[in-house]
């Protein structure tokens, strides 16, 4: 079983455009009964949770929704972790909300993941800029060097992060979690894998 968890703030419309390419997913190596989603609302509010209810009925995977109250995106992580391990999941797969899963996302993660033996497997993501955005942003370093680093398949890294990544949650049972001192910092996702 996989759980796709996805922890959000305030971005209802990315989030929508990410489940309705979630609900393409092409699965030949997973039975989509055996895929859940697991969406974490890191707003106190809960301004996503009508919409969520909506879209749920119409979701070619079964769906869940949380909200984690306390404020931080590893707060936030370690809500999706906890549910996920509660429905007996054997991998988590973390993407963002303003990601974009390709057809065979879950699929290749999987594959990756069973062929290599491996506990963690990242993803590529490829990072868009839109065309009506400001040349300044368009030529920010950050884009430039994240085009630039891609690995090639079944390569050892030091690091993940969390937008594109599937997890053994074997490795979750013994209680490792996310960092919440970095709750404000970021970088939980990168000190969780290091």
């Amino acid at each position: 079983k996989i759980s796709i968890c996805i922890t959000t703030y305030k971005r209802e419309l990315e989030l929508m455009n990410l489940i309705k390419k979630i609900n393409l997913l092409e699965t030949k190596n997973i039975n989509p009964k055996n895929i859940d989603i697991i969406i974490v609302d890191n707003d106190k509010d809960r301004t996503i949770e009508k919409t969520i209810k909506e879209i749920k009925k119409k979701s070619k995977y079964k769906m869940h929704y949380f909200c984690e109250e306390k404020k931080g995106t590893p707060y936030a992580r370690n809500k999706a972790v906890e549910e996920a391990l509660k429905s007996k999941a054997d991998f988590i797969a973390f993407i963002d909300d303003d990601e974009f899963a390709t057809e065979y996302w879950i699929d290749n993660l999987l594959e990756n993941a069973i062929k290599n033996r491996a506990e963690v497997v990242g993803g590529e993501v490829v990072y868009i800029v839109p065309k009506s955005s400001p040349e300044y942003i368009k030529n920010f370093e950050f884009y430039a060097e994240k085009k630039a680093k891609f690995y090639k398949d079944s390569q050892k890294v030091s690091s993940a992060s969390t937008n594109n990544v599937l997890i053994d949650t074997k490795i979750l049972r013994n209680g490792l979690r996310f960092d919440t001192r970095l709750f404000e910092a970021g970088g939980s996702d990168r000190l969780f894998f290091y």
